[in-house]
């Protein structure tokens, strides 16, 4: 029988000091400083056969997902159908494409937007690339495990105002998934190589908020702190990946700001 491999890293994607300010992906609303670390996270998984790979990134919008699966494929010998790659849907950063996704209005060509916009998409493509490499560099033997459970940090975002206006507010009665599912990935002796979790719930804390010292920053939010708490937790090089469930009317209960995206 095919031993199970198993390989999992992250690495740096927080956009260099020389694009910021920058604006962020969805608002517009301009960066100005660094509050903590966004990355890529990556698990690379070998059954013997054929490989795959999950990795996620603390963006709102992924660069052109042709390239990036093309360089992960490329990198890590991974059968691009093999892929699974995700935004964790993190509206503190900035975007990182021209390509304009219905929502982000690409910048003027030429224009000093369009070149911090390239400068950070560039990093992006590195960090992918040193995840992948490293990730099936550290591939070992592994088991996996399928659980889920509860968690009450999300709240349906729609309400019907007095004034006959739908927005943006915490509606308690409307309905909200609270399932939290994982995928847990172990080796010979236990300790944790990745964990993929999945729940519904917009990455918006930082969003539209000034800092202690007035400024706004670029931030993983939430998500990639929940993501670091487990990392720290099991230690030994343990990552922690975050995806999206159907969070299209699901804030955080607490937000940053009333109006949220």
């Amino acid at each position: 029988m095919a031993i199970l491999l198993v390989g999992a890293v992250k690495a740096i994607i927080t956009p260099p000091a020389e694009t910021l300010p920058f604006p962020t992906s969805i608002g517009g609303q301009m960066r100005e400083a660094i509050h903590d670390d966004c990355y890529v996270r990556a698990v690379v998984i070998d059954n013997g056969k054929t490989r795959a790979a999950v990795a996620t990134y603390d963006l709102c919008i992924l660069p052109p997902p042709d390239e990036v699966r093309k360089l992960i494929s490329e990198t890590g010998s991974i059968p691009p159908e093999n892929i699974l790659i995700c935004a964790t849907h993190n509206h503190d950063v900035p975007y990182t494409t021209r390509e304009n996704h219905g929502q982000v209005t690409p910048p003027a060509k030429g224009s000093e937007l369009e070149r911090k916009t390239e400068i950070f998409t560039q990093v992006v493509y590195e960090g992918t690339v040193e995840a992948i490499k490293n990730a099936v560099a550290a591939m070992r033997p592994a088991k996996y495990g399928f659980g889920r459970g509860e968690s009450y940090i999300n709240v349906n975002r729609d309400r019907l105002f007095e004034d006959g206006y739908w927005m943006q507010d915490g509606n308690f009665a409307a309905y909200s998934d609270k399932t939290l599912s994982a995928i847990k990935f172990v080796d010979e002796e236990g300790q944790l190589i990745a964990c993929v979790l999945n729940y519904a719930a917009h990455g918006i804390l930082g969003f539209v908020s000034n800092d202690f010292d007035g400024k706004v920053k670029v931030s993983s939010d939430f998500i990639g702190v929940t993501c670091g708490f487990v990392e720290r937790r099991f230690g030994n090089g343990a990552i922690c990946l975050w995806t999206p469930a159907a969070e299209g009317n699901q804030n955080p209960r607490f937000t940053g700001s009333v109006f949220t995206y």
